[in-house]
């Protein structure tokens, strides 16, 4: 394929020519790959542009480049500006239909299909949800993911914040294989960064791996600044071309002119002190406002002094924005469209300002393309102060912007969230200003010794064999497990997160009382309508736990490396009832129990959001989002039929008619349904979010697929939930939200009978494009797929097959042919169990165990493997145990199972014993481990997983059978 320039391609794309040194990375990276290089770029010069370069390259040279590259910074709202920038790169790329831009979305498309798509797909990892995960569907398609250390680095590590034990193998194949992990501002996360180098450099390929798997792996730093690097490292920063290029030029020499101002604070209530600075930090925004300065920012250390400053600039009737990293995705991404687009680079227009003031955390400092003609920013440390002045006149057009930097008269060696370095800078910034006047311009501020005025640097501990051999064992808890958050953070990190999703909880119940709702009921209303990443607030683990005890949370910060809340007193009694969900099951927890990562759902009543972001004073009711971000996330259409579900749509005159009345049929019912939301107006409880476009593709949606789901109440009383496809194909969403199959037991039931000989077949086609699309050799490709052939034939066991059948003995006997899958809905957790009950299968029976002792009771199945051992590993784990452990569990039960596989008679008994770890499975999981690497076997399971979840999906069966 003739490929144009990358001046050609990015001029097409984005109406301006590249800088020169985007022109000469690209170069470097086609001779000398991404490997050792670290990208020395000061703020204002486009880094986020690194991602372009990555596809364009990976376009290039696809046998050579990396498929996922994944942005990592720790400030949300950067990850969800860089994932902007890829999806609007996306839908150019969709749209272009010839020229630049088609060709190389032509090439991206070429490296995993022959068929039309989306030539890459774009994700955004700002909190572990179950079940939430698109990225992670297609092992070979290109991925541009933005993501913070946390979601990223947990997932690396084996233990994925808020996934599922049994998909952490998935991801961290994924990541630790064909990727690119740009680390953007890497002096904000020395100790991940230490990880990352440790993994690059000695733990890639095993201590003694001796099957090479292709190494498209590269981890490349990025800052104004970084920190020492390794002698090899290959330094790739501005030219002098770059430094005269009229725009940059423009960028690199504007003048930053900030004045210091003491903030007198006394006492020893920490609420007070912020009060006061928020109180002084409106002040100057006023007189900065007085000066004819339109958009001004203030920026500072901890929520509550924003939240504080926010709701002081709203008593004056001053127009203003607040924004933390504590926001709902679906209010955040509304306020970044309407309000923050305005104020971008590319988009401010002065001459038609008004006064404005953006108050925002630390979640602004890196990478937001914000424009402002001058900010009010708390002291910190100096390079989160330089980060903060790139946010002021950030083209370098503007010429007149002012900046006031606010230090407390209580600043000392030991504050919470940049230690000794906050007071440094303070005293070295009083020293520059007895000078003359401070300038934070890129080309003004002096130099000094950053490791003065920098935070004190904290170490990743030294990352051993012996961590790595704890991580990979998934299966089952092990004792002790090192808590990954060391090596992501050090030893000073002090809170991690959890997800806070807010549901009208009390329609499950005829009383509203929450306390009379049975868990099974929250689960299946959970299993119908999912918690989705956008309806969540990532909130610090200590201050949930103080708000679920009804006390006030400490100040906090939207630093990842702090988080510094106090530890809640044991002596209330939790005020706030909540529910984990993990995916597959809800359960009650009590604050003392939460995990980082943990997904809460709590009731709209219990109050937290204040203008969309966490704050535990507000009790004013939340508003129930789920049916918008099943909308959003997945493309499902959802309504919950009762007054308070009807309303949000704004239907509650029609709710009435939204009950199944006297002994109507379910079908008459439904038929009824459709009549009333064909009608309804167009109102709804959150017109800012939901667009009358939405409104009119749903209505169009459950007339033509519309689905009941039955949640059982007390009493007998049946609640129902509608739900409808409602994907579009003309829309870039549909290249980007995708609903991600299940690692749980229910992934037999996909709503349609599946035979075993078709799924595995299926599954086969699938394994085998993915594995030679990435370069596998040939007889890692032929283990593959014999592995797709082999991997369910234990779903052979007649009792598995009964079950499959809704329980029914007689009508799993006269099949003619063995099933895979059944037409049992997935979203009934109740009746699959009752079905399972009926047919005798026993809990916790695997039937991937029953495979592996099919496959091993002769040399015959695997006669042709070229890694038999391989082989039978993946047929194994290939719903995530034997890593190392087997499903600890003893059929009572002593079947003998026999049947036709293709040309293979494979046989076996049902008392077969495997989950004994004398039988081979432990020994044979630590051979592979050091044969093909930690996270290259890692990354072999994941290509069948991931084939089998393809191959699963009804959509996709067609195609699968096309290619045949």
């Amino acid at each position: 394929m003739m490929m144009p320039s990358f001046r050609e391609y990015f001029t097409a794309a984005w109406g301006k020519a590249p800088f020169p040194w985007q022109e000469r990375l690209v170069e470097e990276v086609l001779r000398d790959g991404w490997e050792s290089l670290v990208l020395e770029l000061p703020t204002g010069s486009g880094k986020t542009s690194a991602l372009d370069v990555a596809l364009y390259c990976l376009a290039c040279a696809p046998e050579r480049m990396p498929r996922r590259t994944v942005l990592v910074v720790d400030r949300r709202i950067v990850v969800d500006q860089a994932a902007t920038h890829a999806s609007d790169l996306l839908l150019r790329m969709t749209q272009a239909s010839d020229g630049p831009v088609a060709a190389v979305a032509a090439a991206l498309r070429a490296t995993y299909t022959d068929e039309p798509g989306p030539p890459f797909r774009v994700a955004v990892m700002r909190g572990g949800m179950p079940r939430d995960n698109d990225w992670a569907r297609w092992p070979h398609q290109p991925v541009v993911a933005s993501s913070t250390v946390d979601q990223v680095g947990s997932r690396l590590l084996f233990r994925g914040y808020g996934l599922s034990r049994m998909s952490a193998p998935i991801h961290a194949g994924l990541i630790g294989n064909d990727t690119l992990v740009l680390l953007d501002e890497v002096h904000l996360a020395r100790p991940f960064a230490m990880t990352l180098r440790a993994i690059e450099k000695s733990y890639r390929s095993g201590v003694d791996a001796t099957h090479a798997l292709p190494r498209r792996y590269a981890v490349v730093p990025m800052s104004a600044t970084p920190p020492g690097q390794e002698p090899s490292a290959r330094r790739f920063g501005l030219s002098d071309a770059d430094r005269e290029h009229h725009v940059l030029k423009c960028r690199l020499d504007a003048r930053k002119p900030a004045v210091l101002a003491q903030v007198k604070v006394a006492g020893d209530d920490e609420n007070k002190k912020l009060d006061a600075l928020a109180g002084r930090a409106v002040e100057e925004a006023r007189k900065l406002h007085a000066t004819g300065l339109q958009v001004i920012g203030i920026i500072v250390n901890r929520v509550e002094a924003a939240r504080l400053a926010y709701l002081k600039l709203v008593e004056e009737g001053v127009d203003a924005l607040l924004l933390t990293g504590r926001m709902r995705s679906l209010e955040r991404d509304v306020i970044v469209a309407t309000r923050l687009l305005p104020l971008t680079s590319g988009e401010r227009d002065r001459a038609h300002d008004k006064p404005f003031v953006v108050v925002a955390t630390q979640c602004i400092e890196a990478g937001a393309d914000l424009d402002l003609d001058g900010i009010v920013t708390e002291c910190a440390s100096l390079d989160a102060l330089r980060q903060r002045f790139g946010r002021v006149d950030r083209r370098g057009s503007f010429g007149k912007s002012r900046s006031v930097i606010l230090g407390r008269s209580d600043i000392n060696e030991e504050d919470p969230v940049y230690g000794g370095a906050l007071l440094r800078t303070w005293k070295w910034l009083e020293q520059l200003a007895e000078r003359g006047p401070l300038d934070f311009g890129i080309a003004w501020l002096p130099a000094c010794d950053d490791a003065a005025v920098l935070p004190d640097p904290v170490d990743a501990p030294v990352l051993l064999p012996a961590h790595l051999d704890a991580w990979v064992q998934t299966s089952l808890p092990i004792r002790p497990d090192p808590d990954v958050a060391l090596w992501l953070h050090g030893p000073a990190r002090k809170s991690a997160d959890v997800q806070v999703v807010w549901r009208d909880l009390r329609q499950l119940h005829a009383s509203g009382d929450l306390s009379q709702i049975d868990g099974d009921v929250i689960e299946q209303y959970l299993e119908a309508v999912r918690p989705a990443m956008i309806e969540a607030v990532s909130v610090p683990i200590a201050a949930a736990r103080r708000w679920l005890l009804g006390e006030s949370a400490l100040p906090y910060s939207d630093a990842t490396a702090d988080d510094v809340v106090g530890v809640p007193s044991r002596g209330p009694k939790q005020q706030i009832p909540a529910w984990r969900w993990t995916g597959s099951a809800a359960e009650p927890v009590t604050e003392s129990r939460l995990r980082p990562g943990d997904v809460l759902v709590v009731d709209c009543t219990a109050g937290g959001l204040r203008e969309g972001a966490f704050d535990v004073t507000a009790k004013t009711p939340v508003d129930d989002v789920s049916e918008l971000a099943q909308l959003r996330a997945r493309g499902i259409a959802t309504m919950v039929l009762t007054v308070d579900g009807a309303a949000r749509w704004g239907i509650a005159a029609e709710a009435e008619s939204l009950r199944l009345a006297g002994d109507e049929t379910v079908s008459s019912f439904r038929e009824r349904i459709v009549e009333v939301i064909g009608e309804w107006p167009r109102r709804a409880i959150q017109p800012s979010l939901l667009r009358d476009a939405d409104r009119e593709h749903v209505q169009r949606a459950f007339a033509k697929s519309l689905k009941l789901v039955e949640v059982e109440r007390d009493g007998g009383e049946t609640l129902f939930i509608a739900t409808a496809s409602a994907r579009q194909k003309t829309l870039i969403e549909e290249f980007i939200a995708y609903e991600a199959v299940t690692e749980s037991d229910d992934s037999p039931f996909c709503g349609d009978e599946v035979t075993l000989r078709q799924h595995s077949t299926d599954v086969k086609v699938f394994v085998g494009e993915f594995a030679s699309r990435l370069g596998l050799d040939p007889g890692l490709c032929n283990d593959l797929m014999l592995a797709a052939w082999l991997h369910d034939v234990g779903k052979a066991d007649p009792r598995f097959q009964a079950w499959l059948v809704g329980g029914d003995e007689l009508r799993a006997a006269a099949l003619d042919e063995y099933l895979a899958k059944s037409s049992l809905d997935a979203g009934n957790a109740k009746r699959r169990r009752e079905a399972r009950r009926r047919a005798g299968y026993p809990d916790g029976c695997r039937h991937e165990l029953l495979s592996l002792a099919m496959i091993s009771s002769d040399g015959g199945p695997l006669a042709g493997a070229s890694d038999p051992e391989l082989v039978k590993h993946l047929v194994a784990s290939h719903h995530g145990w034997a890593r190392p452990f087997a499903a600890p569990v003893d059929d009572p039960a002593d079947l003998s199972v026999t049947m036709k596989h293709g040309e293979m008679q494979l046989s076996a008994t049902t008392r077969h014993g495997l989950s004994r770890i004398d039988r081979g499975v432990v020994d044979r999981f630590w051979d592979l481990t050091r044969r093909y690497g930690w996270w290259g076997l890692a990354w072999l399971e994941a290509i069948l997983r991931l084939a089998d979840h393809r191959a699963s999906e009804a959509a996709d069966l067609e195609r699968a059978r096309s290619r045949r």
